[in-house]
């Protein structure tokens, strides 16, 4: 026996297979193998579907009267065995040989469309290693220590919604902490070069990840304490400059009160209130009230004065609570206040740090209808089109359940074929099985089958699409397996029953099991 390509569909049979599985075309007896390029043919074509040579239309098994003919035939039976053997080979985790055995295959016969596609899959197999995809914890790992904290805490988030495991959620808090960390270094960075205002930003984006940190909160407390003798610093600075100012005007009190210096005084403030400098404000106002007790505006300076520091005021308070309702109640408050450009800008950037940790196609595009010129609108369209590209399509998810339905249904009728066409030829694991075989299913089969008859059914599949890159996605599904008698309704409660096992397949782009692992609840 020798496994060909059905001339009819491609799909891998047995030369002494009555028809083919997949698209029921005869074998046995009907099929002639093109001595010059060893492709399978059906018996009443006229010239070789893979090279154009002229057949004879004699079946291959009936070559044994005629010298001529028996070594054709042996010579396609030698190139069916050296191609057995290289299906052998990689199916059993020998690339090598695989790829060596094909290749000499391909020396003699460079035109043999089934050697060319095998060839073409090794190929392709190569370049998509798992070790060059973007997943896996240590790729997690990697994008935090290249800097990319983001994306690393989003990938953790994907990693989750379709695996939450413990060991996932230790992952996270792994990554939260490391995330808080780089913040940490930034905040230090920034601090060492005096912009304790971007050290904080540093640190409240932290503790974003991590609120608990230690390290961020004792760097903040420093920034505190620096701030707190900055501001001592300046209330001493304010003084002097007060008591300054004072000195003068009494000095120019005391030889002459004139309208004109009244007048500058006031004009100064109208400058600053124009170019609204609030810190030049303040002191200018400061100023006038303390020179010109009885001035002409002074009514006016006060309640000025007063207006300003309350919005200070407001401004430190919601610069310290740093929130989205924060920021809003002060604009909402301050319209055209000194501090408005700011707090917008403060508010776009939380919005789009909340929509980033959403991570969902609403959040960024309630967030680029909010801040259509927002400093992250283009980073948020590009987030939501990845998401886009993500989203399992009602097709896909009745399809990824048809396939697991269909392969434990095949299994409970002892049903090899239809079994075969629920699996992939690769299999990267089967119900504990590393780098299963076909052997392996089999075995499984006869499991469920030694001692009655069962029926075993997939209950609540949950099926989510995973991107694989370069175009290739594969589908996770979830599901609860139950196992009854077929003579009953009734669940089967022996030592071997699978009432109460979950289960979840890797199934790839033509919907076909290439993992399964079954698991007590």
């Amino acid at each position: 026996m020798s496994l060909i390509k059905c001339p009819e569909c491609g799909h891998t049979v047995s030369d002494k297979a009555p028809t083919c599985p997949e698209c029921g075309c005869p074998i046995a007896g009907n099929i002639i193998m093109c001595p010059k390029c060893g492709t399978a043919n059906l018996r009443d074509s006229k010239t070789c579907a893979g090279c154009s040579e002229t057949l004879t239309g004699e079946p291959s098994d009936t070559c044994e009267n005629n010298g001529e003919q028996r070594k054709v035939v042996q010579n396609v039976k030698d190139v069916q065995e050296k191609y057995n053997k290289v299906v052998s080979d990689y199916n059993n985790g020998h690339f090598e040989e695989a790829r060596a055995g094909i290749e000499e295959l391909l020396a003699v016969y460079p035109n043999n469309k089934t050697f060319r596609d095998v060839k073409a899959l090794m190929d392709s197999k190569q370049d998509n290693k798992r070790g060059n995809q973007p997943d896996g914890s240590d790729y997690i790992r990697n994008l935090v220590a290249g800097g990319d904290v983001e994306k690393a805490y989003s990938e953790v988030n994907k990693l989750i919604s379709s695996n939450p495991s413990e060991d996932n959620l230790k992952l996270r808090a792994e990554i939260s902490a490391m995330c808080a960390d780089k913040f940490a270094d930034s905040a230090l960075n920034e601090l060492h070069e005096g912009n304790s205002e971007k050290a904080d930003e540093f640190i409240r984006e932290g503790l974003i990840y991590d609120p608990e940190n230690a390290r961020l909160a004792d760097i903040r407390k420093n920034i505190r304490r620096k701030r707190q003798r900055k501001i001592v610093w300046i209330f001493i600075s304010v003084i002097l400059f007060v008591a300054l100012l004072i000195s003068a005007a009494i000095y120019y009190i005391s030889g002459q009160n004139n309208f004109e210096e009244e007048t500058e005084a006031w004009n100064l403030v109208r400058k600053c209130e124009s170019e609204r400098d609030c810190a030049g404000l303040d002191s200018a106002l400061t100023a006038y009230l303390s020179v010109y007790t009885d001035g002409f505006h002074i009514a006016e300076a006060e309640e000025m004065l007063d207006a300003v520091r309350e919005e200070e005021s407001d401004w430190n308070a919601a610069l310290s609570e740093c929130t989205k309702e924060s920021m809003n109640r002060y604009m909402d408050k301050y319209s055209h206040g000194f501090f408005y450009d700011a707090a917008f800008q403060k508010l776009d950037s939380l919005s789009f740090i909340e929509a980033f940790a959403t991570n969902t196609e609403e959040s960024f595009t309630a967030y680029m209808a909010e801040f259509p010129k927002g400093r992250y609108y283009n980073d948020a369209q590009k987030w939501m089109d990845t998401l886009k590209k993500n989203v399992l399509t009602p097709d896909e998810e009745q399809n990824a359940m048809r396939c697991i339905r269909a392969h434990f249904d095949a299994i409970s009728a002892d049903d090899d074929e239809a079994v075969k066409r629920t699996v992939s030829s690769s299999l990267s694991s089967y119900i504990g099985k590393t780098n299963a075989s076909w052997e392996d299913v089999e075995r499984y089969m006869k499991e469920m089958h030694k001692s009655s008859d069962v029926r075993l059914e997939a209950q609540n599949c949950n099926v989510a699409k995973i991107d694989a890159g370069k175009g290739k996605y594969f589908y996770n599904v979830k599901f609860i397996l139950r196992k009854t008698s077929s003579d009953s309704a009734d669940e089967v409660n022996d030592s071997t029953s699978a009432d109460g096992l979950s289960g979840t397949a890797i199934l790839d782009n033509n919907m076909r099991i290439t993992s399964l692992v079954l698991k007590k609840r």
